[in-house]
């Protein structure tokens, strides 16, 4: 199976969708989006995407994260938030 990995795409719609229209031509079987998503458009349209989405929250999309709640669980996407703390360990959640 092929994984199109994307990142940083910070709301802007009509690159996310370029990319997404590329990732298609592929046939991926799944997109991991790597932070910084930021915008609900930019989620539904991940959502929309592929069979199989995986996304981490980037620092970016905290400020969004009752909106993402939601378009996450519309989507159906597995979206996990990863905070490193001070000193040095991981702290991991996920949501569906």
């Amino acid at each position: 199976m092929k994984i199109g990995i994307l990142s940083d795409t910070h709301g802007n719609v009509t690159r996310t969708r370029e990319a997404l229209k590329i990732l298609a031509r592929h046939n991926v079987g799944a997109i991991v989006h790597c932070g910084d998503i930021g915008s609900m458009q930019c989620l539904m349209l991940l959502a929309e995407s592929a069979p199989r989405v995986y996304a981490v929250a980037g620092n970016t999309d905290a400020h969004q994260a009752d909106h993402f709640s939601l378009g996450i669980a519309k989507a159906r996407m597995l979206v996990t938030t990863v905070q490193l703390s001070p000193s040095g360990k991981v702290n991991a959640s996920s949501t569906v």
